[in-house]
């Protein structure tokens, strides 16, 4: 068995907030100052791969922190969307009430755990398994993925876009049952 557990995804850092973005030049989020170190899927893809590839003798019960390079607070997030998109886009901090009124409590729980810092360590398990640095953001919003889209594409795409502001998709989550 070989473990991969990766940081706060990349690609779901601003998805809720494509509107902002795009329309008025800002996104909102709770996260503020906090410095968390957002991981690209595709390293993600790249570290299963290798594993993969080099088998249980090497991999075999194994647990790789998969993080990217360094942390970032949302004004440096938001220095890197300015330069990618060649337009001004800001941070506005959003009060946690708010945000949870707006996603609900459990994904308001999970953006507190990121706020209390357990995101911001940097591991060197992608550079030991790999070989190479981590995907840095601007990178990620710049580069051509193996799908032949950048992170700018994949942020402005509806795929991939579970959270809707007013909406709480996991209200209902304790009341599943098993078969």
């Amino acid at each position: 068995m070989t473990v991969l557990r990766g940081n706060f995804f990349m690609n779901h850092l601003l998805k809720n907030e494509q509107d902002h973005i795009e329309q008025e030049g800002y996104f909102a989020s709770p996260l503020g100052e906090c410095r968390n170190s957002f991981v690209s899927t595709t390293d993600m893809a790249v570290v299963a791969n290798q594993c993969f590839s080099e088998g249980p003798s090497r991999h075999a019960n194994k647990f790789y922190d998969i993080t990217g390079p360094q942390p970032q607070s949302m004004h440096e997030v938001a220095a890197d969307l300015s330069k990618a998109m060649k337009k001004k886009v800001i941070y506005k901090p959003q009060d946690m009430k708010q945000f949870e009124a707006d996603f609900g409590a459990t994904r308001a729980a999970f953006f507190e755990y990121l706020n209390n810092g357990f995101y911001t360590r940097c591991s060197p398990d992608f550079y030991n398994v790999v070989g190479r640095r981590p995907t840095p953001y601007y990178d990620y919003l710049t580069e051509t993925g193996p799908f032949g889209e950048t992170g700018l594409d994949e942020l402005f795409s509806k795929a991939g876009s579970i959270y809707t502001k007013g909406k709480d998709i996991f209200k209902d989550a304790g009341n599943v049952k098993r078969a």
